[in-house]
């Protein structure tokens, strides 16, 4: 009978969340070379479906969004996109005489990665103004912050989309957009059984091994694509089971540089390695991790695009060691390649 009951603890029903949302933004100008797409407003429509991530974690929960964004613009189209994402709202104790309680905040973040496909896109002949988007399936990155109460949420969303330079013309496209919410439906699902094991954490510090292999495309439009690999060393610590923050080196050698070399009549020229520091979260959603990079390149002999530079990506835990995944590099909100990449922890 006992352990009846301490199964019966362990069984909670799963709740389920359906939110319609619309976004009204602008087309942020990251080149001078896209200035006549920006004049417009931004228009756009998503219906959101989450739960929460565990019953320790009521303030965390993933989900999936369907997005649609009218640029009302004649070169660039319509967007229409599948994003799972995670959402957390930030959360503090107060002091309840003998008991310590526990208050989700109203402010919160949300973070997705998904697909998108362009109902426009770059053509010699008859669309050469979109220097944005140049293939129909792009990569979808969202970065949003929030204010919700009760139904109602409002914030501020950033939404990229780019296909990673794999064709040219690629320098992707990038929306901030004032974001409002009303959620539709709450329901309960069937019982599912959670482990009590997320009740005690330790927080883990150590080192991630890294390396990843992409491809990429260089001006002219429909030339040849040029390979690029990474190698990185990155410490790691826990901050909750989680967010880990992490910081390392990472290793660039981008082939296509020694393109852009010969394009500017540079015979014979320095190399296109680059080596930098990185530091940067990583969020963990069960067995899916998100990775967010911030690098500084202190050795590249070859200037291009800036030193900075962000990595965002995506990898899936096989075992407690070994991972892999997929990553996005950008310059200045210009996307430079995507590659996949493996780990070993």
């Amino acid at each position: 009978m006992m352990s009846n009951l301490a199964n019966a603890q362990n069984l909670e029903a799963i709740t389920w969340d359906l939110s319609l949302g619309a976004h009204y933004g602008v087309i942020l100008k990251h080149r001078p070379q896209i200035s006549h797409l920006t004049h417009q407003n931004i228009f756009g429509l998503e219906a959101n479906l989450d739960r929460p991530y565990s019953r320790f974690k009521s303030n965390q929960r993933v989900g999936i969004s369907i997005l649609y964004l009218n640029y009302r613009n004649e070169h660039v189209g319509t967007e229409y996109g599948v994003v799972p994402y995670f959402r957390y709202r930030f959360s503090r104790t107060i002091d309840a005489g003998m008991f310590t309680r526990w208050v989700q905040s109203p402010f919160g973040i949300r973070l997705g990665a998904g697909v998108g496909y362009f109902t426009k896109t770059f053509d010699r002949a008859d669309n050469y103004q979109n220097l944005v988007i140049s293939s129909r399936l792009n990569a979808i990155l969202q970065a949003k912050v929030f204010y919700e109460k009760g139904v109602y949420n409002i914030g501020f969303c950033f939404t990229h989309a780019s296909n990673g330079a794999f064709k040219m013309p690629n320098l992707g496209i990038n929306v901030v957009s004032l974001t409002g919410s009303y959620r539709l439906l709450q329901t309960k699902s069937i019982k599912k059984e959670f482990s009590n094991d997320s009740t005690f954490y330790k927080q883990p510090l150590g080192v991630i091994i890294e390396t990843g292999i992409g491809m990429k495309e260089v001006l002219p439009t429909g030339g040849k694509k040029y390979g690029t690999n990474t190698l990185g060393v990155i410490g790691y610590k826990g901050i909750s089971p989680t967010f880990n923050l992490i910081g390392g080196l990472m290793m660039v050698y981008n082939r296509g540089l020694i393109q852009e070399q010969i394009k500017e009549n540079i015979i014979d020229g320095p190399s296109v390695l680059q080596i930098g520091a990185v530091v940067g979260t990583e969020i963990d959603v069960g067995k899916v991790v998100g990775t967010i990079h911030y690098g500084y390149n202190f050795f590249m002999p070859f200037e291009w695009e800036g030193r900075t530079y962000t990595m965002i990506g995506l990898k899936y835990e096989f075992t407690p060691t070994y991972f892999g995944g997929i990553r996005l590099k950008a310059n200045g909100g210009k996307a430079d390649f995507v590659e996949l990449t493996f780990h070993y922890k």
